[in-house]
């Protein structure tokens, strides 16, 4: 039922203006940024530094960095993984939280020959912590190294929130080394190829209910970077809430088939209470990379939009963006067009509805199959289908008219039950034809 276009274009342009290195340090674990690039161990072996629970009232989260004992220790560093830096702003936060004996912090940036330039020192006069944004004005391929000097006392020193402008080009396959690939060989890809498509969802799964599917309409688009086929890097996503035709608290978020510790991070997502976030921003519970957008829809649409003569409201538009390990997914691993949408139903997370014959995620409820109207049959693997095979979820190419509020499809669009009964094959254009017999405008918003 779905329609797929993906093209791919050859682009000379750098995207790194767009990208951002960071760290919070929520995964509480110095072995797991370890293992990410980033220069931090425990001991003198590495650079005297750990993830320990935050005690600074000045820091959010509940992770934070820590130095050894300043007073003993000869070296305490943090280094980030080698990043093409871009024009944009350096920020970290950063403490003594125990004050005592001369503290002080100094940040520099690093090049591929190790060459060191002094960007930034800080002395220490008290415990409170410090919030600070340097403008980097610094290109090219390097890492930023905080380092803390110290005479006498005891105190540690404390980083956190850290944000550099640029893309990780360090390869944790190769020893964290930098791969810096020639400009000309970066490919952009789109899917769709051009405007959006649309995703409707009727949210009373696994009841038919009114069958308007007008619960949640979203538009989406793609678009993927690679430095090569087989290297993709990052994802850009656009999200476009058009309509909210729903009484429940629903959620939305989606699944791409690449394993979760292949993603850096993720950006531009709205509010996610209720749902558990690992600090590189998939969720937790799923091996492969689930993201949730949103936690309730109602949040920021004050009206439904889907009532005729009713309230209006903007549109609202989020764009994601997903920052992938180097040399660790291709273009077929992501496989872009096998993307799994699906909505979250009145805050209960195991409640998920998604695309015909679809697969739930591993957090969903399995005892709602079979219920209700629905005919899933996960042996057979067919998901979400009543005994007609119609499904609760559909993916349509461009925009789309969806129907008023509680007009069921199958009388706004007349072809549409045909569509489903002939299992895709019979008036494939029931949704865009506008010639008589084929829609009731009366009952499309």
């Amino acid at each position: 039922m779905k329609k797929f276009i993906l093209i791919t274009l050859i682009s000379l342009m750098g995207l790194f203006g767009y990208s951002q290195v960071t760290n919070n340090f929520q995964n509480g674990n110095w072995v797991y940024y370890s293992n990410h690039c980033w220069g931090i161990g425990p001991n003198g072996s590495y650079f005297n530094t750990n993830v320990i629970p935050n005690a600074n009232q000045g820091f959010n989260g509940t992770k934070t960095c820590q130095t050894d004992n300043l007073g003993q220790t000869t070296v305490a560093r943090l280094e980030s993984p080698w990043v093409n830096l871009s024009v944009g702003e350096l920020k970290f936060d950063h403490a003594v939280p125990s004050f005592n004996g001369n503290r002080q912090l100094k940040v520099y940036s690093v090049n591929v020959s190790l060459n060191e330039t002094l960007l930034f020192t800080h002395t220490y006069t008290n415990s409170s912590a410090v919030n600070t944004t340097l403008n980097n004005t610094i290109t090219g391929v390097h890492k930023i190294r905080f380092v803390w000097t110290s005479s006498g006392g005891n105190s540690k020193g404390q980083i956190d929130n850290i944000v550099i402008p640029g893309v990780n080009v360090s390869d944790p396959s190769n020893n964290c080394d930098s791969y810096v690939p020639p400009v000309d060989t970066t490919f952009i890809n789109y899917y769709p190829a051009s405007d959006t498509s649309t995703l409707v969802f009727e949210d009373l799964w696994p009841n038919y209910g009114d069958y308007d599917m007008n619960d949640l309409v979203i538009g989406y688009k793609f678009k993927i970077v690679s430095y090569t086929i087989n290297q993709v890097t990052d994802i850009y996503c656009t999200f476009i809430v058009r309509a909210s035709g729903a009484g429940l608290q629903n959620g939305f978020g989606f699944q791409l088939p690449i394993d979760a510790t292949d993603i850096i991070n993720v950006n531009g997502v709205g509010d996610q209470d209720g749902y558990n976030i690992s600090s590189n921003g998939t969720e937790i519970g799923n091996t492969m990379s689930t993201f949730i957008i949103y936690d309730d829809q109602h949040k920021f649409m004050s009206e439904w939009n889907t009532i005729k003569n009713g309230g209006i409201c903007p549109q609202k538009t989020f764009n994601i963006h997903i920052q992938i390990t180097p040399q660790t997914v291709s273009l077929q691993d992501l496989s872009i067009q096998d993307w799994n949408p699906f909505i979250v139903v009145g805050g209960i997370r195991g409640h998920e509805i998604h695309l015909s014959d679809y697969e739930p995620t591993t957090l969903m409820d399995l005892s709602i199959f079979g219920t209700g109207n629905d005919d899933s049959q996960p042996l057979q693997g067919k998901y979400y289908k009543s005994s007609t095979n119609l499904p609760w979820s559909l993916d349509i190419y461009g925009t789309f008219n969806y129907p008023s509020e509680k007009s069921d499809i199958s009388d706004s669009y007349l072809h549409f039950q045909d569509w489903v009964l002939s299992g895709g094959v019979s008036f494939t254009d029931w949704w865009l034809n506008t010639s008589n017999g084929y829609r009731n405008n009366d009952l499309i918003y």
